[in-house]
C-alpha cells in the first residue's frame, strides 16, 4: 500500500485538489472507526459527487484492512458496502494498468506509482470479494431490503458486474426503473402491478398523472440469459431479498413503446444506462 507518510498523497486528487487530508483520516480510522470522520471520508474526499479520484484507489486497501481486522460485522458491512459502490462506478476495463483518472486529473507522479496504486487497489477488491459470504449472511438476518439491495449491488461489483452493481444502487428501492425509448426517446416508467409481482409500464411518471394504461411487459426466461444475469438471480434468492427474484424475469423480458410501438429489450436498456453514466463521471 501507498504509505500514509508518502508525498505522494500531496499529488493525489480528491474533489477539492490534493489529498493531503486523506492519509490523516485514515489513520483517525484506524485508531477506531468513527461513523462521522468515516462519511467525511466517503463522501467529501473518497466520491463526491459521484466521482471516483486517484486519491480513492489508494484510500481502499487501507479501508479493507481495516475491514478485515475489525471483529464488528457492523463495520466490516460499512466498508465493504462503501467500497461496492466505488467498484460499480470503476469504469477501467480489467487489465488496466494506469487508470484512466490519473490521466483527466493530470495527476504528476510516474507511471509505476500510479500502477502500483492500482495494482494494490485491485489486490482490495480480490479480499473484499471473499468476505461476499458473510455479508450476504449478515444482510439476510440483518438488513431490509433496500440495505440487501446494496450488499447485492457491491457483491456483483466485486464479482466484475458493475453495470449491474450500478444500476441496483440507481433504483435501490426495487419499486421503480425507468429509461428513455432508444428508438423515440420517450422516458417509460416501470411499475410493479397493484398487489401483483408483475412488472407492467407506463409513459408517464405515475407519481404524478392520473388514470394512466398500463402497457404490458413480456418477461423472459432466466436460462436464455448469461452468467450475469443467473449470478444476480441465485444471489437475490440468497440473500432473500423479496422484490428482486420475481422482478427479474421481466426486467429481462421486452415490451413495445407505448408511443412508437417498437420493441425493447430492458435489461438492455439498463444496462447502457448504468455504463453511459459510469462512463461520463470516470471522464468529467
Amino acid at each position: 500500500m501507498l504509505a500514509l507518510s508518502d508525498p505522494v498523497w500531496n499529488l493525489l486528487q480528491g474533489p477539492y485538489g490534493s489529498s493531503q487530508y486523506v492519509p490523516e483520516m485514515l489513520n483517525q480510522l484506524q485508531a477506531g472507526y468513527d461513523g462521522e470522520i468515516a462519511d467525511t471520508l466517503y463522501w467529501e474526499e473518497l466520491y463526491h459527487q459521484n466521482t471516483l479520484y486517484t486519491c480513492t484507489f489508494a484510500a481502499v486497501p487501507y479501508l479493507v484492512d481495516i475491514a478485515l481486522n475489525s471483529s464488528d460485522v457492523g463495520i466490516r458491512a460499512d466498508i465493504y458496502n462503501i467500497c461496492g459502490i466505488f467498484e460499480a462506478k470503476n469504469y477501467n476495463p480489467l487489465h488496466t494498468k494506469v487508470p484512466l483518472e490519473f490521466a483527466r486529473d493530470q495527476i504528476e507522479v510516474d507511471s509505476s506509482v500510479a500502477e502500483y496504486i492500482y495494482e494494490q487497489y485491485r489486490h482490495a477488491i480480490v479480499r473484499l470479494a471473499q468476505m461476499t459470504e458473510e455479508m450476504v449472511l449478515y444482510a439476510k438476518e440483518h438488513e431490509g431490503n433496500i440495505g440487501k439491495r446494496y450488499v447485492l449491488a457491491a457483491a456483483a461489483a466485486f464479482q466484475g458486474y458493475r453495470s449491474i452493481a450500478y444500476m441496483l444502487q440507481s433504483f435501490d428501492t426495487g419499486d421503480e426503473y425507468t429509461l428513455d425509448c432508444p428508438h423515440c426517446g420517450i422516458p417509460l416508467y416501470i411499475w410493479p402491478a397493484e398487489q401483483s409481482d408483475t412488472l407492467i409500464v407506463y409513459d408517464k411518471d405515475p407519481v404524478h398523472s392520473n388514470s394512466l394504461i398500463p402497457h404490458p411487459i413480456h418477461p423472459g426466461l432466466l436460462d436464455h440469459r448469461g452468467s450475469d444475469v443467473q449470478w444476480l438471480y441465485e444471489y437475490a434468492l440468497k440473500i432473500e431479498e423479496n422484490k428482486l427474484p420475481s422482478h427479474l424475469p421481466y426486467l429481462i423480458g421486452w415490451l413495445n413503446c407505448p408511443i412508437c410501438n417498437t420493441p425493447i429489450y430492458i435489461w438492455d436498456e439498463l444496462m447502457k444506462m448504468a455504463d453511459g453514466v459510469r462512463k461520463y463521471t470516470a471522464y468529467q
